[in-house]
């Protein structure tokens, strides 16, 4: 008894999530709950990240290949200085 009494009295009326877009409760419950209509957009989008990802690697693969001998030959240069 002592630990119900220390729960605050509940709110009068509707939480104000209920009111939103002055729609009906019940309404909001069925959309909800009902099955989500699949949507056609987002698998062309990710086909479409996927392609550019692996472009952005390849691209990024071949400025590797032909910028790390360069970084290379600067790096034993530093070397050569420092000692």
């Amino acid at each position: 008894m002592k630990v119900a009494r220390l729960v605050p009295a509940p709110a009068e009326g509707l939480p104000v999530s209920a009111l939103h877009d002055g729609g009906d409760v019940a309404a909001r419950v069925r959309q909800l709950v009902a099955d989500p209509v699949p949507s056609a957009s987002p698998a062309p989008r990710k086909a479409m990240g996927t392609v550019a990802a692996a472009a952005l690697a390849a691209v990024a693969l071949t400025l590797a290949a032909q910028t790390l001998p360069a970084v290379h030959e600067l790096i034993e240069v530093a070397a050569r200085l420092l000692r």
